[in-house]
């Protein structure tokens, strides 16, 4: 009985530590890339890449 007793006890406490969530909380700026170099921001400036994201936008909201 105590070896079924000290088993429900371990088990029971591995689970409830397992539910521990972290309440640190990380505050995002929008629109601010804080990665590492990223090559597709070098791409995004250029006229004819903002010029085709804004035919794509128009092509997907005017069906609606």
């Amino acid at each position: 009985m105590r070896k079924v007793t000290l088993t429900l006890l371990i088990v029971a406490s591995m689970a409830l530590g397992g539910c521990y969530e972290s309440t640190d909380i990380t505050l995002h700026d929008p629109g601010v890339y804080r990665g590492g170099s990223d090559p597709l921001l070098a791409k995004q400036a250029s006229p004819e890449q903002r010029a085709r994201l804004g035919e794509r936008f128009q092509m997907g909201q005017t069906d609606r």
